[in-house]
């Protein structure tokens, strides 16, 4: 077993993913990018679902900057395949996620306290289509 990097190449029979880092949602966050298939296998750090940003290595900062960083992307994909929630979301919640995180942050948003039973100081904040639990 060997490490993972940014831009390393995993072939699969006949896909071919680049491994592209997507720090935020966790650390070692990362999404697979079919290019010729046009296709992102996004983990959790793209979904409709609310992704969990609270606790130790969740960042909305560095989340942000992944979501930017696969804006420059857009064209190469037109499908997500996400890990919870919806199997497929547009390529396009990633815009939308990007925005998101940064209402969320610019305290653009108001948290609903009290959905999650074991942790009742998380909030739901739910702006742009996108949902993320955080303190």
């Amino acid at each position: 077993m060997e490490p993972i990097w940014e831009g390393d190449i995993i072939n699969l029979g006949s896909y071919r993913f680049e491994v592209i880092l997507l720090p935020g949602h966790t650390p070692g966050s990362i999404a697979l990018l079919e290019r010729e298939k046009h296709f992102l296998i996004g983990g959790d750090s793209i979904q409709t679902g609310k992704i969990y940003m609270f606790g130790n290595g969740r960042n909305f900062e560095a989340f942000r900057a992944s979501m930017k960083k696969l804006q420059g992307m857009l064209k190469d994909f037109d499908t997500v395949y996400a890990s919870h929630d919806a199997l497929s979301v547009p390529a396009d919640t990633v815009n939308q996620l990007y925005i998101g995180a940064g209402r969320v942050m610019e305290k653009k948003v108001i948290g609903k306290p009290g959905e999650l039973s074991f942790d009742k100081n998380v909030k739901s904040y739910e702006t742009d289509g996108v949902a993320f639990y955080a303190y």
